[in-house]
């Protein structure tokens, strides 16, 4: 079970690509450890939701890793606790219970949040399809109108790019392009008068395109 350049087993690699077969095959030989089942399983549900359109296996999967948590017999793996929680989200935490869980089965919104807070927790930050899935989530909101969502998660996943990517990055410009894309579809005629979201989007974000004032490439366009 070697791991890759982003610490992906070819567990994780199965279930973030959704070949569900793999990841019953592996889990099966019981060669790895209870928490990598659960994390397996966990992101294979996260795939469920975004690469498949099915909520309802995907809680299926979740309930499972749920029952591995909870093992009887066994030590309690609990999930990590952060006191923190994030707009783009919606501020939603992770379900850590089997109440929990089912408290969201009739909420597809709340679905798809988990959905990214579980890969975000398990893949981290640096693995492309964590921005790729924010991206895509944000873009979704977009088609249905509901810009303020699209514009929140893209901010969270540009926040994310900044931190860890060269100013410069193509995946970072690429984020810059769908902001310019948004909002030119903003000031089409399907929103018109501009939406009031406009002004203050555009400002923010040619503020945040711009480097750092004390950078040599700041100084020489100055």
């Amino acid at each position: 079970m070697d791991v890759d350049s982003y610490g992906m087993t070819p567990l994780l690699a199965a279930a973030v690509v959704g070949h569900q077969h793999i990841v019953e095959y592996l889990i099966g030989l019981n060669i790895v450890s209870r928490k990598e089942k659960i994390d397996a399983l966990e992101l294979l549900g996260a795939t469920f939701v975004d690469r498949k359109k099915d909520m309802v296996s995907a809680v299926e999967l979740w309930q499972r890793a749920m029952d591995l948590r909870y093992k009887e017999g066994e030590p309690h793996i609990s999930k990590p606790h952060s006191p923190h929680t994030i707009d783009a989200y919606e501020h939603a935490r992770e379900v850590f219970d089997p109440e929990s869980l089912a408290d969201i089965m009739a909420d597809p919104d709340a679905i798809k949040n988990q959905a990214l807070l579980i890969r975000e927790r398990i893949l981290g930050p640096a693995h492309p399809d964590t921005i790729y899935f924010l991206r895509y989530r944000g873009a979704m909101y977009a088609d249905a109108g509901k810009f303020s969502r699209c514009i929140s998660l893209w901010n969270y996943a540009l926040d994310m790019q900044q931190a860890m990517l060269e100013p410069l990055n193509h995946m970072t410009l690429s984020t810059f392009y769908s902001f310019s894309e948004l909002f030119e579809y903003m000031l089409s005629e399907k929103s018109n008068p501009p939406h009031p979201l406009y002004q203050n989007s555009i400002e923010d974000e040619t503020c945040r395109s711009l480097p750092p004032k004390s950078s040599p490439f700041s100084r020489s366009v100055s």
